[in-house]
């Protein structure tokens, strides 16, 4: 299993200075060298990309580029590209409701330039009515399995779901690495999300996990304790 920091700051002076000193910790406690990245929102690629976000690829921390690509080819070739001119750039995000042909074209796109595709599905954010209604009646699980096989055919690297999906079989059971969002240790800490997987319940699917996002709001100083039970539970 392999942890990106969610460096979702509002600017990027305070992710690097956040990200750096809770790597510098986790190093420390659990010689997590190789196994950490961190996630950069889509804002942060919007207007001049900071250069001092350098300091992680170039200390051997990759660099996810969370930046939810759901344009045309040509469009989200443009963004990506001025991306990875300022930044070494590992990871990128794009929707999985584009559909098997687009998916195809970003992922051989991405794949020339040494980048993993990640495609996310529903939305965390979304819940499970809208689910509902957007897909027209499909149940989150269906919807997750059927984003998920186009991922996997059109050569994705990985998908975005809950933890908890893991614990049907066939979403399970899909050939493609699975990365998940939104853990809490307090299931009821949930901000803006409407779906999240507790500590506990990836703890016990973590088997089938190979990507974990955590939450910006474990990685201030004064959250060191929380921080340590969410590895000490995962690794």
């Amino acid at each position: 299993m392999e942890f990106f920091l969610a460096l979702d700051y509002d600017t990027p002076e305070e992710a690097i200075s956040i990200g750096t000193s809770a790597i510098e910790f986790l190093d420390g406690k659990f010689l997590v060298s190789g196994k950490i990245g961190v996630k950069i929102n889509d804002d942060l690629f919007t207007d001049q990309i900071h250069r001092g976000l350098r300091a992680f690829p170039d200390r051997g921390y990759p660099i996810f580029a969370d930046m939810k690509i759901c344009h045309d080819i040509r469009t989200g070739r443009r963004k990506i590209r001025r991306a990875m001119d300022a930044l070494p750039i590992r990871y990128v995000t794009v929707a999985a409701n584009m559909g098997l042909t687009m998916l195809q074209k970003y992922t051989e796109f991405l794949h020339r330039n040494g980048v993993n595709t990640i495609a996310f599905t529903a939305h965390t954010c979304m819940p499970h009515s809208d689910v509902k209604v957007t897909y027209q009646g499909s149940s989150l699980h269906n919807v997750i399995y059927t984003l998920g096989k186009n991922a996997a055919e059109s050569g994705c690297d990985a998908i975005v779901l809950e933890g908890e999906l893991l614990n049907t079989p066939e979403i399970r059971d899909l050939q493609i690495r699975k990365l998940v969002t939104g853990v809490r240790i307090d299931p009821y800490d949930r901000d803006e999300q409407s779906r999240v997987t507790t500590l506990d319940q990836l703890s016990k699917v973590k088997q089938y996990v190979d990507y974990v996002v955590v939450s910006s709001k474990y990685l201030d100083e004064n959250k060191r304790d929380d921080l340590t039970r969410y590895f000490e539970a995962l690794l």
